[in-house]
């Protein structure tokens, strides 16, 4: 709760970032950056990309899963990282970021490895 919290907090003093939810592997809330209205989506999001992720694993010879972008016309993103190669037992942050393909999201990656030495921790 609280550390991802900060690591969150730390995240929205970036302009580009709309919306963040930090999940555990089963996509409930751990914190959340968003305003009225918009966790639930985000975490339903969240849920339906790692239920597709888990499918595409089996299906396609990739190694493990680091992120999953979805962009749109408007250059925003919804952006899933995992904490770790197995997101089922790490953290997941989930993020809708605008201007992504201008350099992509290295505050996003700052984050994630923040989220990474968390769930490092824990264990």
């Amino acid at each position: 709760g609280q550390d991802a919290e900060r690591v969150l907090a730390k995240l929205g003093e970036h302009d580009r970032l709309h919306a963040a939810v930090v999940t555990d592997g089963r996509a409930l809330p751990v914190a959340s950056l968003a305003h009225d209205g918009e966790q639930q989506p985000l975490v339903a999001a969240t849920a339906s990309l790692l239920e597709m992720a888990e499918t595409v694993s089996r299906l396609v010879p990739l190694g493990a899963l680091r992120r999953i972008v979805v962009s749109d016309e408007r250059d925003s993103a919804l952006c899933v990282y995992f904490s770790r190669n197995e997101p089922s037992v790490g953290l997941v942050l989930s993020s809708v970021v605008r201007g992504f393909s201008q350099g992509g999201a290295p505050e996003l990656e700052q984050a994630v490895a923040s989220l990474s030495t968390l769930t490092s921790n824990r264990n």
